[in-house]
């Protein structure tokens, strides 16, 4: 096969890939995904059996009015942990915490597995929040989510458009390398 045959060929795939997603997204759109799943938390608890092990969408959320100190906290830990070589959720500085109740939106192939990393612990070499190790006494946190079981370009898709949305203080946009 020629290189214009090729590039005509993989042109028509990913075209044939696009209305897929459009068609998806589309009945997505007339059937509403509401995220009504909520697990609240504190620090150092040990709750990830109330959340599955599936594929699908999550936020974490605080009372906005606990927003620039839990900034401040991650701030502080991350900028001292990454001197010995942990990595953390990248810290987004062009937020306006005054206006944002959200730290996080993510998506995973298992749910469980990602909080677990956020949540109670995970190998320094894994880019995630690290709750268990700077998050204040006292402050509770709502871990959202909803179970999609969608192609991953999808799902990636709906996290961009949740993240534009709820305007998180931590994590990076656009697609992850897992």
């Amino acid at each position: 096969m020629d290189t214009k045959n090729l590039i005509t060929e993989a042109i028509n795939k990913r075209i044939d890939d696009l209305s897929k997603t459009v068609d998806l997204l589309k009945l997505l759109m007339l059937q509403p995904i509401v995220i009504e799943n909520i697990v609240v938390f504190k620090k150092n608890e040990r709750i990830s059996s109330k959340i599955p092990n599936e594929k699908g969408i999550y936020f974490f959320t605080a009372e906005q009015k606990d927003i620039e100190k839990l900034y401040d906290e991650f701030k502080k830990v991350r900028e001292m942990e990454s001197k010995q070589g942990e990595v953390f959720a990248k810290l987004n500085t062009d937020i306006d915490l005054k206006n944002t109740d959200c730290i996080y939106v993510g998506s995973s192939n298992d749910l469980q597995k990602r909080f677990v990393q956020h949540v109670e612990d995970c190998h320094k070499k894994t880019y995630a929040i690290k709750f268990y190790k700077w998050l204040p006494d006292g402050i509770k946190i709502n871990f959202h989510y909803h179970c999609l079981n969608i192609e991953p370009d999808i799902l990636q898709n709906i996290e961009e458009g949740l993240r534009e949305i709820k305007n998180p203080i931590l994590g990076k946009s656009g697609k992850s390398s897992k």
